[in-house]
């Protein structure tokens, strides 16, 4: 090849024959997971967060160049660093034994009073 060919190449030609790739129906992974420039992400990232929540993926652009991709976190990751976040917190303690087997089938003590209801009512005013 000379270099005469290697200047046709870059023009998209060789000899009267296409070269290189028409990536008019190529497709990757990338392709089919939703676009957002970084401007675009910090003016609309509520809905793509709901993308996120709905299982899908949002790929992240700098000036066309994918730098991130955003995406759900998978199985346990999600409960564990929730779990994680009230124990440093302080909200919560780690458990010191397993339940005993009959815990769910148990009667509740009786609260006529209602102020379980009233204590629950009040930690929701708090925002827990």
């Amino acid at each position: 090849m000379g270099p005469n060919d290697r200047r046709t190449m870059r023009q998209g030609r060789l000899d009267g024959c296409a070269v290189g790739l028409d990536r008019s129906y190529i497709y990757d992974h990338y392709s089919l997971m939703k676009r957002a420039s970084i401007s675009e992400l910090k003016a609309r990232l509520s809905a793509f967060l709901d993308i996120v929540r709905q299982g899908g993926e949002v790929l992240i652009t700098d000036r066309g160049r994918p730098i991130a991709r955003l995406a759900p976190v998978e199985g346990d990751q999600r409960a564990e660093s929730r779990q994680e976040l009230l124990l440093r917190s302080g909200q919560m303690k780690p458990p010191t034994a397993r339940l005993p087997r009959d815990f769910w089938t148990r009667r509740h003590p009786p609260d006529p009073e209602g102020r379980s209801v009233a204590v629950l009512l009040e930690e929701r005013g708090e925002g827990w």
